[in-house]
């Protein structure tokens, strides 16, 4: 196993920036001066399915207006992304880049929250680092349009 690949917050602040990103504020929630970037194979892989088990003990009986919102699943994810890295790898010397991303959904017509990591691809050292969303509340990636990652209120890592 290589060693993990590290970022610091003006560069993970500035990919975000490039990605449309820019959210007033930003810099508060960026909690860290440094991020370890996970594999896109850990994140819909391990972790998926680790914060799949988690989600059914967590949430079961699912989606519940009030108590059991997306954000709700989102802030848990991330949390538990955290402890899961860590059980696969071991302690880590910087923050998970793995966090919360509020935008206002085209599909669901409203806001909504998801998952969201920046990944390194070793294959290709010199290449920016990719981003990619999750829908909590099934492990799956969610995708986003344009105008959706524009519409960003709050991200937080």
């Amino acid at each position: 196993m290589s060693p993990p690949y590290q970022i610091g917050r003006e560069r993970l602040k500035n990919l975000l920036l490039a990605k449309g990103i820019d959210v007033e504020g930003i810099d508060k929630g960026l909690t860290s001066d440094n991020y370890v970037l996970p594999s896109r194979e850990w994140f819909f892989g391990t972790f998926a399915q680790y914060w799949a088990e988690c989600r059914a003990k967590f949430f079961p009986k699912g989606y519940r207006v009030g108590s059991s919102e997306c954000h709700h699943y989102t802030h848990g994810a991330a949390f538990m992304a955290g402890r899961c890295y860590e059980f696969t790898f071991g302690q880590m010397d910087a923050v998970l880049c793995v966090g919360e991303f509020w935008f206002e959904s085209e599909l669901l017509q409203g806001e909504h929250s998801v998952l969201f990591s920046m990944f390194h691809d070793e294959n290709q050292p010199q290449a920016d680092p990719e981003m990619a969303w999750m829908e909590p509340q099934t492990s799956r990636e969610y995708f986003l349009i344009q105008k959706e990652i524009q519409s960003c209120e709050f991200v937080r890592v």
